[in-house]
């Protein structure tokens, strides 16, 4: 979003990143893949304008938390018992920041 943008931040650094080309996960428009970011749940906070958020499809194993202004999802834990639980993925387009955090 241009106006109000939800921010997110991630303490430390990045465990790892992957391409993803599920139908799920977020693309800039016209891309085959998205670029993930994986981060510890708890080093990711939403710091601005979490209240614009909301949970694309809670029944779904990465929780994905997508804008509702603009669309883009900006992260997505694993909460259920699964080899990912505690984990968050995080599109790093988004990062504001050098680095991967």
């Amino acid at each position: 979003c241009t106006s109000n943008p939800v921010k997110v931040k991630v303490k430390g650094q990045i465990a790892h990143n992957h391409a993803c080309g599920c139908t799920k996960c977020w693309k800039p428009e016209g891309a085959l893949f998205s670029v993930v970011a994986v981060a510890a749940s708890g080093d990711v906070t939403v710091t601005e304008n979490g209240d614009k958020l909301k949970v694309v499809d809670s029944s779904a194993l990465i929780l994905r938390h997508a804008c509702t202004g603009c669309g883009v999802h900006m992260y997505g834990p694993v909460e259920r018992d699964h080899a990912f639980k505690g984990l968050s993925f995080i599109h790093p387009e988004r990062f504001e920041e050098d680095g991967w955090s």
